[in-house]
């Protein structure tokens, strides 16, 4: 398994894991917007974020198949009088394939980006996450832990 940064050549893989993340969560495929309307929509977000430094997305990648990903927005701070600023990271979209849960690949994934966050000087991460996915993750017998 490698963990890495994504990239513009993952936008595909990218778009059929939020799909399929999404049918997880609302328990069948969105009827709202078809999968090819989605694709269109994600594939340009992807296109205009990837390549900046305000948006990361990490990758869990085994046999050059991402299986596993959670997104980091840096987000700069408010300004403070007489206090010392630093911008901090919120977390989200954390998600791991069926075949690959229950073997703490989001806990390895939290690990690598909190290690990142410290040694470029980030304050803090924050992870937000639905009562759905935290149940999800205890049905998958993922570990639920604070890093």
């Amino acid at each position: 398994m490698m963990l890495r940064l994504a990239n513009i050549h993952d936008i595909e893989q990218l778009i059929q894991l939020r799909w399929q993340q999404t049918e997880e969560l609302i328990g069948h495929a969105p009827t709202e917007e078809t999968f090819d309307a989605f694709a269109q929509t994600y594939r340009l977000f992807l296109e205009d974020v990837l390549p900046h430094a305000q948006w990361k997305v990490w990758v869990a990648e085994v046999d050059g198949k991402i299986v596993a990903h959670i997104y980091a927005k840096c987000i700069q701070r408010v300004p403070v009088p007489g206090v010392v600023t630093k911008p901090y990271v919120y977390l989200s979209n954390a998600y791991t394939t069926p075949a690959y849960r229950a073997r703490g690949l989001q806990q390895t994934l939290l690990a690598a980006v909190n290690a990142w966050v410290t040694s470029n000087g980030y304050e803090f991460s924050m992870l937000t996450t639905t009562t759905t996915t935290i149940e999800q993750c205890m049905r998958e017998g993922e570990q639920i832990s604070s890093l």
